[in-house]
């Protein structure tokens, strides 16, 4: 058994084998070993921080495409607005007549 809160997330592993986290005590985990001498491994990885990291990761690319779009969108307006200030004249050389 070890003094820490049992809270949703933990896994453990047991000589490098996936096993269960059982509750003790109410309060804290606990994994069952076979006598002899093993290794035990926690490592928390809590469904909330894996939520977070991907909305993070959703906010930051749809921020980026909106920058992206805000620039195309300026630099074709400003395109657009060069094309109406400046004035196509036609020029008839006389070439073709007969």
């Amino acid at each position: 058994m070890i003094s820490e809160v049992f809270y949703p997330g933990w896994q453990a592993t047991v000589d490098g084998q996936g096993v269960e986290i059982l509750r003790a005590n109410y309060a804290f985990r606990a994994v069952y070993l076979p006598p002899g001498k093993h290794r035990v491994r926690f490592s928390f990885l809590p469904l909330t921080f894996t939520a977070g990291a991907l909305i993070s990761g959703l906010t930051l690319a749809a921020l980026a495409m909106g920058l992206l779009i805000r620039k195309q969108w300026l630099s074709w307006g400003r395109l657009r607005g060069l094309a109406e200030h400046v004035s196509v004249q036609t020029v008839d050389n006389g070439a073709g007549r007969s």
